[in-house]
């Protein structure tokens, strides 16, 4: 398995890939139709394409040895968090597949995310993430991201909430 950053090359494969895991690990929270509208918003190519040609935007992607793309994460870097009132980076997506988890992949991802925003000179890095999402919370944890604060989020079926969690690097 490798880490690689992804180019516009990778534009078609980053949207499959997007839309699948979200729909994998989010659809319980939408109606078919709210979720479908929401991949088509954040996921559609031409908003990837835009992000990919972003100098601030950093995709990672983790592939198998037959090229495969079993996860990724995408870093906003130098934004500001204006809940915080810092600048920082921002860790926007980290996101396996379904039939990849267990494996490590999200491990190797954040370690990359990590050591990429050290290397760039951020001070802090950040996410949010679903407030009844505990999984992922302590996932975060092990790697030092401490919760911080409470934000609204809601999707057509709930109202959810998110907790911003931040780690200082």
């Amino acid at each position: 398995m490798k880490i690689i950053h992804a180019s516009i090359e990778h534009l078609s494969a980053l949207h499959q890939i997007s839309s699948e895991t979200y729909r994998q690990h989010f659809s319980e929270i939408w109606t078919k139709q709210g979720i479908q509208q929401f991949i088509q918003q954040q996921y559609s190519l031409e908003n990837i394409q835009k992000s990919l040609e972003h100098p601030d935007h950093i995709w990672l992607l983790l592939q198998n040895d037959q090229q495969k793309i079993l996860g990724y994460a995408k870093l906003v870097l130098n934004t500001f968090q204006p809940n915080l009132g810092i600048h920082a980076t921002e860790l926007e997506k980290i996101y396996v597949l379904e039939q990849a988890l267990g494996q490590n992949i999200a491990a190797k991802l954040m370690q990359s995310v990590l050591e990429f925003a050290q290397n760039n000179a951020q001070q802090f890095i950040y996410l949010e993430v679903l407030k009844n999402n505990l999984r992922a919370q302590k996932f975060y944890q092990k790697f030092g991201f401490e919760e911080k604060l409470e934000i609204p989020f809601s999707t057509d079926l709930y109202e959810i909430g998110m907790l911003i969690m931040l780690k200082e690097l």
